[in-house]
């Protein structure tokens, strides 16, 4: 009992001292940007000090669990007046008024990085205008928030991440590129049995597209698979893993200005691995006869199973195609 005593006193004498509020303001703040919007929140009951902290992070990250109601609130008493990422993770039941609201708060904010998904495929609310005139955007994630407009203004200057999961509106993708003058990584999750869209951009280094089937909209035994996908990036270097299951290809490689033999050994290697393909329209026009000559000598990869080859390129890599594709039936070469 004594010693029990002896520790109470010692530990009135010796306050244990609370390090983490003597921090900065700023400081916590950033210790805060890194939680759940609903748990930096949650921080309010610690003392007096940290009762409007919160207020001031620079982060608002929503999961699946937060109702429209608090996000709403929290909006409301959210003091800063530039924020760099808003998030809604898995978002069910929000309205589309209540959606355009929340972006239309972040663009106001000189919001930087912007990420809403949306937890089911079929609805798909709008995206307000300003989302589209947004100077401040760097790095745009959406999924199941597709509808842009194909005509109208869209200038996005400071974005160069774009990633758009379960995308429909694919009429829409060349007019939202063009008013993307400095986009850097694109990432596209498309449907590829009515997928019709064409990617062109003079910026984008990284581009990565995923395709997924949808038994939903082919019913119907009959009905028009639309499966072309055009490609237009030139500041692109093509990195692609194996295609084996890849039946037919038709493929346009334009090379206005020669970029040397390592550029060319890469489109040879992105050709090695068409090699389980049955159809394959290749041309490769653009590319001077020096290049090719320099370039595809190495290649020897067998087309066992090609029987139908369309070739625009020069005589070289024609009899490099012969040497081998033992089964080839039909041949089409333009020089």
């Amino acid at each position: 009992m004594e010693v029990a005593k002896q520790y109470s006193r010692r530990r009135r004498r010796n306050p244990s001292i609370d390090r983490l509020s003597d921090l900065p303001d700023s400081i916590l703040c950033h210790i805060l940007s890194f939680l759940l919007t609903r748990n930096s929140v949650a921080t309010s009951i610690l003392s007096r000090r940290w009762r409007y902290l919160w207020s001031f992070v620079p982060n608002l990250d929503f999961d699946l669990e937060v109702e429209s109601t608090a996000i709403d609130r929290v909006l409301l008493l959210h003091k800063l007046q530039k924020i760099d990422t808003f998030r809604i993770t898995e978002g069910y039941g929000y309205t589309d008024c209540q959606i355009e609201t929340w972006i239309r708060f972040a663009v106001e904010r000189n919001v930087k990085n912007l990420d809403l998904h949306f937890g089911y495929e079929g609805w798909v609310p709008p995206s307000p205008k300003c989302l589209l005139t947004c100077k401040t955007l760097v790095d745009l994630r959406l999924t199941n928030c597709t509808v842009f407009p194909v005509t109208g203004v869209v200038c996005l200057p400071s974005l160069k991440m774009l990633h758009l999961q379960f995308y429909h509106a694919y009429e829409t993708l060349p007019h939202l590129l063009s008013g993307c003058p400095v986009l850097e990584n694109l990432l596209l999750q498309l449907y590829f049995n009515y997928c019709s869209c064409r990617i062109s951009s003079p910026t984008i280094k990284s581009l990565r597209i995923n395709f997924h089937y949808d038994e939903c909209d082919n019913e119907d035994e009959g009905e028009d698979i639309y499966d072309r996908l055009e490609i237009d990036t030139p500041a692109l270097h093509i990195k692609c893993g194996p295609l084996t299951s890849l039946l037919g290809a038709d493929i346009n490689f334009h090379n206005y200005i020669d970029r040397g033999f390592l550029h060319s050994r890469a489109l040879v290697e992105f050709i090695d691995r068409l090699h389980n393909i049955q159809f394959l329209k290749l041309d490769l026009s653009h590319y001077s006869e020096e290049i090719a000559h320099a370039a595809f000598p190495a290649q020897t990869t067998a087309f066992r199973n090609l029987i139908e080859l369309e070739l625009t390129a020069d005589c070289l890599l024609l009899w490099k195609f012969l040497e081998n594709a033992d089964n080839l039936e039909i041949l089409i070469f333009s020089e």
